[in-house]
């Protein structure tokens, strides 16, 4: 079992990671929509369900007019209750 610090800096990592990433597919212009899913320890951005063993973090879409540093405050918000860090 982590100690309590790591999952917190875990938890920062982990929504500096996807945000990036939500913002890096919505600046391609590719998709219109983004929803936030997670697995153990993993939170993943995608429009449909990526994997059987993801579960919707949120109903929530990713906005699409943020810049990375607001998405990834936005995504810290919204992420500190979904349960992703189990062991």
């Amino acid at each position: 079992m982590m100690p309590v610090e790591s999952y917190a800096q875990f938890h920062v990592n982990e929504n500096d990671r996807v945000a990036r990433e939500a913002h890096a597919i919505l600046m391609k212009g590719e998709v219109n929509e983004l929803f936030v899913w997670f697995e153990p320890k993993r939170l993943i951005v995608a429009t449909d369900k990526p994997s059987d063993n993801a579960q919707l973090a949120f109903g929530e879409r990713v906005p699409t007019h943020l810049t990375v540093e607001q998405l990834i405050n936005w995504f810290s918000q919204r992420t500190a209750r979904v349960p992703y860090l189990v062991d």
